[in-house]
């Protein structure tokens, strides 16, 4: 069964929809993530109707291909194991998170913003597959969406959006269709939930403390143990090492320094 046909959800079924949609999106250039948003659209399905002969129909053919797959890929490690497969969903939300958050905040408002920050926040639904996400993945989940409704409706109605974390979403969810492109959507976040995330930013160079010179014993002192790095710096310092080592993975250069800068500059930020 082609992707296409995959598309043909019974109305009880509606709720994957858009996650089947981001696999055709996704089928000619990173397969890998159209096979797990296709895992993650079969878990939900037979979670809400596996008896329907409509809803066996759509199963089967999602079973049938996901097999299929895997057997014609058994030796992509993003595929067979968890850790990796997690790894680049996650790098690619990341990219294309970063890509959103950097024209927001550049107030740059256009419909590949709010596709882009849209898309990442569907993307990491789709890592519910491996199990329970780190508070971080949650946050940037529930803000990209977020945002994504919130540049949607001031441009629709005219407004110029606020750049970066504000507020929370009054207007309440948004879905793929009426943004104007074919994503899928998940859960909406809430007011409380959107208003506490405020992506990184990036410290500028920092400047080691000075010394004082009645005070040799401070010389040989690090200055790390003066200034621990916050568990939250260490954490995503993290996630980028894991994001560069995932782009390395497929060799790309350019998103594995831009990482592995990112990682350094948190932790170096806090010797500040």
């Amino acid at each position: 069964m082609s992707g296409n046909n995959l598309l043909a959800c019974p109305p009880q079924l509606k709720a994957i929809q858009h996650y089947l949609k981001l696999g055709v999106d996704y089928e000619g250039r990173e397969p890998v993530i159209t096979y797990w948003a296709r895992l993650y659209s079969l878990q939900t399905a037979l979670k809400i109707d596996k008896k329907s002969p409509e809803a066996r129909t759509l199963l089967a053919g999602l079973m049938d291909w996901l097999e299929a797959f895997k057997k014609n890929n058994h030796d992509n490690e993003a595929i067979s194991s968890d850790v990796a497969g997690q790894a680049l969903l996650e790098n690619e939300a990341n990219k294309l998170f970063m890509f959103a958050d950097s024209n927001d905040r550049a107030g740059n408002f256009n419909k590949n913003v709010v596709k882009s920050f849209y898309t990442a926040g569907v993307i990491l639904d789709v890592c519910d597959v491996f199990g329970e996400l780190s508070e971080e993945v949650l946050a940037q989940r529930k803000y990209a969406k977020w945002k994504a409704t919130y540049i949607h409706n001031c441009l629709k109605q005219g407004q110029t959006p606020i750049p970066g974390p504000i507020g929370g979403d009054e207007d309440g969810p948004t879905t793929g269709d009426e943004l104007g492109f074919t994503v899928p959507q998940g859960p909406a976040p809430s007011s409380e939930q959107t208003s506490t995330y405020n992506p990184p930013v990036l410290p500028t160079q920092p400047s080691l403390p000075p010394v004082a010179a009645s005070s040799p014993a401070h010389d040989t002192q690090p200055a790390a143990s003066k200034c621990p790095v916050s568990a939250a710096d260490i954490k995503m310092a993290r996630k980028h090492c894991k994001w560069a080592d995932s782009a390395l993975d497929y060799e790309d250069i350019t998103t594995a320094v831009e990482n592995l800068t990112k990682a350094l500059q948190l932790l170096k930020g806090n010797l500040s």
